[in-house]
Formats: structure tokens, sequence, C-alpha cells
């Protein structure tokens, strides 16, 4: 490599390391600083993977007027990151409605690609619609109905094990688990279809395989990874959206989160977030 090279690249590098540190610059939260709340330390250790600098401490003023405690600030980029720990922090972190937990959780876990029409429209409103109506589906008059279709899916599913030779209880309870979740939030037709709930199965699992300390700091970087994840995030809002076009043409009703839905009139959007199992 030519010694103009090296110098252009060694150029580049400080530049960067200049931005990076003037980003991570220590800064004063007051009450009206925008905070992006994550519950665990970990994301904090993965911040700190990224610039040791990044990390500073919450001011003695805002931590009283807040009545915060275990509180750790960082600044990833243009946002402000409060790690909580502590009994008294996690109840600060569930109880404050002032703090979005949704835009702390899409910052820190790298989030879904945002795809014209699929993700980039869930503004505000929409999404607390979708809380809502995961609230309403949580509700025992819901669950109880679904009882019946859970356990018969949990006999269907166990049922493929086997009664003798070894499995990796990790991945078949995880199986599992993810039926009855496709169960409890999608609709019969998916539910119905092993074959489809094992193909939502590996998106999903792509999506969370390619969320790494890289794509979660550097997202507007074209990652491979970042390729997979749109592909795979479109892909989940075709299968939701093709079953929602295929239960509207048939007329037919059933008693499913899905039907919930659609009585509600709810736009497709709405419902495919319902359905995000993630």
């Amino acid at each position: 490599m030519s010694s103009v090279k090296v110098q252009v690249i060694l150029v580049l590098l400080i530049l960067l390391r200049s931005w990076c540190l003037f980003m991570a610059r220590p800064r004063t939260i007051s009450l009206h600083t925008p905070l992006f709340i994550c519950p665990v330390p970990i994301s904090l250790l993965l911040l700190r993977s990224f610039d040791d600098a990044s990390t500073s401490s919450i001011t003695d003023s805002a931590r009283q007027e807040r009545s915060y405690s275990n509180l750790t600030c960082c600044a990833h980029f243009q946002k402000t990151v409060i790690v909580v720990s502590g009994e008294s922090a996690r109840e600060a972190f569930f109880a404050n409605r002032a703090l979005d937990i949704t835009e702390g959780f899409k910052v820190l876990s790298g989030a879904i690609p945002m795809v014209k029409g699929v993700t980039s429209e869930l503004q505000t409103r929409r999404i607390a619609l979708i809380h809502k109506r995961l609230v309403s589906l949580q509700r025992n008059a819901h669950l109880e109905q679904l009882i019946a279709p859970i356990l018969k899916d949990c006999h269907r599913v166990m049922d493929t094990w086997g009664s003798s030779g070894t499995l990796d209880p990790f991945e078949k309870i995880y199986e599992l688990v993810f039926q009855i979740t496709v169960r409890s939030l999608a609709s019969q037709e998916i539910a119905d279809d092993s074959a489809l709930v094992a193909r939502l199965k590996s998106l999903y699992d792509i999506l969370d395989s390619e969320t790494t300390p890289t794509t979660v700091l550097l997202p507007w970087l074209p990652f491979p990874s970042m390729l997979r994840k749109l592909l795979a995030t479109k892909e989940v809002y075709s299968i939701v959206s093709r079953t929602v076009d295929i239960r509207l043409k048939s007329g037919n009703s059933r008693n499913d989160s899905l039907q919930m839905l659609i009585d509600a009139q709810d736009e497709r959007l709405v419902i495919v977030g319902v359905s995000d199992l993630d």
C-alpha cells in the first residue's frame, strides 16, 4: 500500500474518532431532554465497546428532579441513553409515562429496517393503537377462548419430538413458545400451517441474529446484515398481509386475533404491527 493511501486512511480514522468524541461529549440532562431508556445494563456495555468516553454521570439536580437512582447516562450519537438498574430505577422506568420505551428499544436493539409503506409509517398514533390492541388481546375473555387450540398445538408440536432419543430443549421449547405466540397474536390460517410458522420463525431468527453492536451503532451503513433484515421484514409483512387479504375475500369470520382487528376496521399497518411476533 502506498504512503499516500496510508495517510488518507489515517486522516479518515482521525476524523472519525474526533467526530465520535464530539457526539459522545458529556452533556447535562434536563427535564426537557428526550430520553431513550434501556432497562438492561448490557446495553451500556455495548455502547462502551464503541467508545469508553461516551459514558457520563447524570447530574445531581436532574437525578433529584426525576427521583431516579442507580442510573447511568451515556450519549448514543444524537440520542441520550439512560441505563437503569435497581428496584427504584426499574419502578421509575415502568411508571413514568413521559419516557418513550418504544424509542429506547428501537435504538438499542438495532430496530427493524424502515421499509416504505411497511415500517416507516408507524407514527406515534399507530403505535399507541397497536399497544391498545395488544392489551385487549391479553384480556381473560380472549385468552380463555385460546386455551383449547393452544393445548392442541402443544400436543401436536410435542408429538413431533418422539418418545425416545435426545433433543435440544432450548430449541424445541422455543419452537413451542413461538407456535403459541402465533396462535395468540396472529390468525388461525397461519397458526394451523406448520410450514408457514416455521418460515416465520426463521425470519424472526434473522432479525434477531443480524442485530450486532456494529449495526446498532452504525445503522445507516449498508451492511449485508441490514439487507437481510430488510428482506426478512418485507417478507413478514407480506405473509401477514396476504393472510388478511384471504380472510377479507372469503368473508369467513373466525374467532382469532386477526378477526378482532378486522372487525375493529383497523388499517393494514396496525394489523401487521399487532401480529408482529418479535
